[in-house]
């Protein structure tokens, strides 16, 4: 179940137990209900632990993975050109690490380099993430639907590009 979904469901519980409850128990309500609808915010990596990010995916051979300068005006990019990866390890290595990511909120932390990876599949098919490295050593991972981290594969793909410093795009 989608978690908007089930925080919509928890909410509806709460606010007609709410409606319905006495005088005395709305103050431990409300808190309650406050703890269940930002609680998560707070502690997201303990609360919703690992997820797979390219679910989407399942099921589909990966025919090779494109990385894009996310803006050609800007001088964030890991790659100033495309990059087109059609080795299977690494495709399989960058796929795994997809597979392990956990549910992110970011309070905006400034990014070091970001880059489109696209997924494409043998039926030419595309499936498109943005990735940020940020000051924090972090790794930002933003998919069609949700919002990722895992810190792990900003390494991997500045050792796949060789990467030195943030490069502004080429203009294509």
């Amino acid at each position: 179940m989608n978690y908007n979904i089930w925080l919509f469901l928890v909410w509806a519980v709460f606010f007609a137990v709410f409606i319905f409850a006495g005088r005395r128990y709305k103050r431990v309500l409300f808190i309650g209900i406050v703890l269940i609808l930002f609680g998560p915010l707070f502690l997201p990596r303990q609360i919703w632990g690992k997820w797979d990010s390219i679910s989407m995916l399942k099921g589909k051979l990966i025919s090779k993975v494109l990385l894009k300068p996310s803006d050609s005006n800007w001088d964030v990019n890991l790659t100033d050109s495309i990059e087109v990866i059609v080795d299977s390890s690494k495709i399989n290595q960058l796929m795994a690490y997809l597979r392990k990511t956990e549910l992110y909120f970011p309070s905006h932390p400034m990014r070091i380099w970001e880059t489109q990876l696209i997924f494409v599949t043998n039926e030419n098919d595309s499936i498109p993430f943005q990735i940020q490295k940020t000051e924090n050593n972090g790794t930002v991972i933003s998919s069609p639907n949700n919002q990722w981290r895992k810190d792990e594969i900003a390494e991997y793909l500045e050792q796949i590009v060789n990467f030195s410093r943030p490069l502004k795009g080429k203009k294509s």
